[in-house]
């Protein structure tokens, strides 16, 4: 096996080297030292607290041992910002040759199968992982180890060695120990390929069944642990009609503005306009009715799967982000794929489809650098916002002889969660400010003190609630004993 491997990447050295620098220009940007509201609240609580509180708690063991093998090493935490990065691009790197390698059984043309191996893996909602950074490094992890678990899958349809299925599916149900969000992969990911080893309805309805058992293996194994371990979100009231008009608008919202990663009707319209190109092409090659039956099986999978999960989600706490609906994003990469692993090539088709993919991949890109320096610039502002505060509580702390240890943060009349010029969307750049979980132990490591909540004072909530500010000004600021009551802008 290893002389195997050993043959494979001498062959094939220069196809990886283009996937790695390909990979490294769609990520290089998230190398910086960034903060999302998670990562305040990990910096300043640690490590070891975090592994429980959160992750523990939503069933993320793997993420658990992760962030507990790291708090005993001593390293700062821009390193194990680093640390988390490189294991996030090691995964989907290898995902990328994996795919590769799996796409290369179809066709010869060595560019189609990069840019189809590049849209299936790093699709356009990957990079919300890359935004958090601190936890980048388990939920890529996770999509190699669903990549790993889609190859046995094919190769158990293709020689039914059973021991590739109890593989795939060890590997799937550590996927669900890792993050949730992306186990709608396991489903599509392979589900593209199932008709190529289907000669007749009865293999392809038992590949789809064992498909189907390799996605309900870690999403029943999350649902129970959740519930055993008290994870909030499986809790709580499920309004059917509710559930489901928010699923819908939310998932209509994703496909209409791509959560603002790319401009508005730019996934829709590739999306279709692939679709139009690859039916055409069926048409004129004769294909049979399975496969138009196939291609709409597959699109109507891609978009319903990843959705399933908010069924059993309390309504309340239902929020359609990019990261837990990674499986949508491949949506555009499904009319390429379908081309390479099942329609006779030509030249000329071959071509259309690298013109056109090519166009949305460098829109991507564009998307997902803006994402990457707004979340910098971001950062940058909210830190002189912290900076500028925490100046006022050391000239009340120096003039009354007193220690501000406690924070109260209320709400003017329109508060403003971004900045001027920078993109928010979904749980991305929001103003660190507005976030009262996060802002809290922002300041408390500004001020080298863990801060706690203080009492309410309603007379101070109503003064907030009846102004409205549009920067930071001496009035917001109200100060009594050893609490600092804030009015948030």
């Amino acid at each position: 096996m290893i002389s195997r491997i050993k043959q494979n990447m001498k062959k094939n050295i220069n196809i990886y080297l283009v996937l790695f620098i390909i990979t490294l220009t769609f990520t290089f940007i998230f190398m910086q030292n960034r903060y999302a509201a998670d990562t305040y609240w990990m910096e300043n609580y640690g490590l070891r607290y975090n592994a429980i509180n959160p992750y523990f708690h939503d069933g993320r063991f793997v993420m658990t041992a992760f962030l507990y093998i790291l708090s005993f090493l001593p390293i700062s935490m821009y390193k194990v910002k680093l640390i988390s990065f490189g294991i996030a691009f090691i995964s989907l790197f290898i995902s990328e040759i994996i795919i590769y390698n799996i796409i290369s059984r179809y066709k010869n043309n060595k560019i189609i199968n990069i840019i189809s191996s590049i849209m299936l893996v790093l699709s356009i909602f990957v990079v919300e992982l890359f935004y958090f950074t601190e936890y980048t490094a388990v939920t890529a992890f996770s999509i190699l180890l669903i990549t790993i678990s889609t190859k046995l899958l094919l190769n158990y349809f293709q020689n039914k060695e059973k021991k590739n299925l109890i593989i795939a599916f060890l590997c799937s149900t550590i996927t669900a120990f890792c993050y949730q969000g992306t186990i709608s992969l396991l489903v599509i990911f392979p589900i593209i390929f199932t008709l190529k080893y289907s000669n007749n309805i009865k293999k392809f309805i038992k590949n789809n069944i064992i498909i189907a058992i390799n996605y309900s293996l870690p999403s029943i194994t999350t649902l129970v642990v959740s519930k055993i371990v008290g994870a909030t979100r499986v809790g709580g009231e499920i309004v059917i009609k509710d559930t489901i008009i928010k699923i819908v608008e939310g998932t209509k919202n994703l496909f209409v503005t791509s959560a603002l990663i790319i401009p508005s009707y730019v996934f829709l319209v590739i999306f279709i306009i692939l679709t139009v190109i690859l039916i055409y092409i069926m048409y004129k090659k004769q294909c049979t009715l399975k496969y138009y039956l196939f291609l709409i099986y597959t699109i109507l999978a891609t978009i319903i799967v990843p959705v399933v999960p908010y069924l059993v989600v309390n309504t309340s706490s239902i929020w359609i982000v990019p990261r837990s609906t990674i499986g949508i994003g491949l949506l555009v990469a499904l009319p390429v794929l379908f081309y390479v692993i099942y329609i006779k090539e030509s030249t000329k088709h071959n071509n259309i489809f690298i013109v056109i993919s090519s166009v949305f991949l460098v829109v991507q890109l564009i998307g997902w650098n803006m994402i990457g320096t707004d979340q910098i610039k971001n950062n940058t502002l909210e830190m002189y916002e912290t900076e500028n505060i925490a100046r006022k509580i050391a000239d009340y702390e120096k003039s009354n002889n007193r220690t501000i240890n406690k924070l109260v943060t209320y709400k003017d009349q329109n508060v403003v969660y971004s900045y001027p010029g920078i993109t928010t969307t979904g749980d991305m750049n929001y103003r660190n400010l507005t976030v009262s979980w996060s802002f809290k132990p922002s300041l408390s490591m500004h001020l080298n003190r863990n801060l706690k909540d203080g009492k309410e004072n309603n007379q101070i909530k109503k003064y907030c609630s009846e102004n409205n500010w549009d920067r930071l000004d001496d009035d917001q600021f109200k100060f009594e004993d050893d609490t600092l009551y804030l009015c948030i802008y």
